[in-house]
């Protein structure tokens, strides 16, 4: 722990200096080491920077190397750390003095771990409490991948955590759009950048609980995300699905059936995999689905339909679930979205039909359509947020008619 220096001074704003200078080494004739020297309230300290130079390429005039951008950038940067430990002490301590500028500076410094080290102490740290699944990780993947680029382009491969500053988050965003994702040109959209930045903003406030960092700098940087009109099912797109007969195809069955399953429940994708019938649990006469959501790893108890229940019945011979007690057939998110293309094409629902979907027609067609109120829809869909079921959940013409003929009685 960081602890101020005794003799302490009234931090009113004074100017402070560094300057560097070389220093033979006993050890090595050919080799001297680049010194730094901080005057501050008219006090002195010195300190090594630990970069070995040969006499004949340093320049003492600019206090720098003649052949070295690398030890520049470094002395440079060190110069940049001890104006902010000024900057910091000014802010934060009543008194300081030059030494505890110095002792910012380096004990900080060696407990500050470099950014892409610490992202995998987070992921590690997220796996540890359950937190992370494989789903995630592949999320983080690309990001740690762009974050990585991003930082051997700009020679910032070693940049601290807390070094991570509002410009950076600028010079990230504007490497992420320049980004060409593929042979015909196209870059990233909004949404996706965003997205990037959303995980490193969540790196960053595991930081700021760990107290490496005193803030976010992502507090100055506001993402905006583009409108999306969220689709839905209404109740007679919903009816065609159901009377498909897809007994001649079992993919595009299962596909649909697990869409319908999610549309009952409002079950994420992942959950429909995971879900087994050992979740399933009688309260108070009403079967109810009892998991643990993958994606939040909060509770989440669903009362369940008798539509979503014929579908459970449907399955009872499935293979996954004699052997594994798997509720629901089992597929990739990929596959599924693939055959519901498919499905909507022969019910004639000209919508691009995806699993997710089934969450928004859950809010908005199963729930909001019948009078139940958003705060119950919200439990359901295991938000923390109503703001996010908001974004689910579309008031219709006839939740609006509804509303009229209360008003007209």
């Amino acid at each position: 722990m960081f602890h101020l220096a005794q003799n302490r001074v009234s931090p009113e704003i004074k100017s402070i200096s560094v300057s560097y200078f070389l220093k033979p080494l006993k050890t090595d004739p050919n080799q001297q080491v680049i010194m730094g020297r901080i005057i501050y309230d008219r006090k002195k300290v010195e300190f090594t920077t630990g970069i070995r130079v040969a006499a004949d390429t340093w320049d003492p005039k600019n206090q720098q190397s003649k052949t070295s951008t690398l030890v520049n950038k470094k002395l440079i940067q060190l110069r940049s750390d001890i104006n902010d430990a000024k900057l910091h002490l000014e802010n934060h301590c009543t008194f300081f003095s030059v030494v505890d500028i110095k002792k910012l500076v380096f004990e900080g410094h060696k407990k500050q771990p470099a950014i892409l080290a610490f992202w995998s102490e987070f992921m590690l740290d997220k796996q540890k409490s359950g937190q992370c699944t494989p789903g995630t990780i592949a999320k983080y993947a690309p990001t740690l991948n762009y974050l990585r680029d991003f930082l051997k382009k700009s020679s910032g491969e070693n940049i601290r955590v807390d070094k991570w500053l509002l410009k950076q988050i600028q010079d990230f965003d504007s490497y992420l759009k320049g980004v060409v994702i593929n042979d015909k040109g196209a870059r990233m959209t909004l949404s996706t950048v965003n997205k990037h930045h959303v995980r490193i903003k969540t790196l960053l406030n595991h930081a700021l609980q760990k107290q490496i960092i005193t803030s976010n700098p992502y507090d100055s940087f506001k993402l905006k995300f583009p409108y999306k009109n969220r689709d839905y099912l209404n109740s007679y797109e919903m009816a065609l699905l159901e009377e498909l007969n897809l007994k001649n195809n079992l993919s595009l069955q299962k596909a649909r059936d697990l869409f319908l399953f999610s549309c009952y429940t409002g079950l994420r994708f992942q959950d429909t995999q995971d879900l087994k019938m050992s979740d399933l649990t009688v309260i108070n006469g009403v079967v109810f689905l009892s998991i643990i959501q993958g994606k939040t790893r909060e509770p989440l108890e669903i009362p369940v339909l008798d539509a979503a229940m014929e579908i459970l019945k449907r399955y009872t011979d499935l293979p996954e679930r004699i052997i594994n007690n798997k509720a629901l057939p089992q597929m990739s998110n990929q596959k599924t979205n693939f055959y519901l293309k498919a499905v909507a094409e022969i019910a004639g629902i000209d919508k691009g039909l995806t699993h997710h979907m089934a969450r928004h027609t859950c809010a908005t067609t199963v729930l909001l359509d019948n009078g139940v109120s958003i705060e119950v829809v919200s439990k359901m869909l295991g938000h923390s947020s109503i703001k996010t079921t908001q974004e689910y959940g579309r008031i219709t013409h006839n939740q609006l008619l509804k509303a009229l003929n209360l008003i007209n009685k």
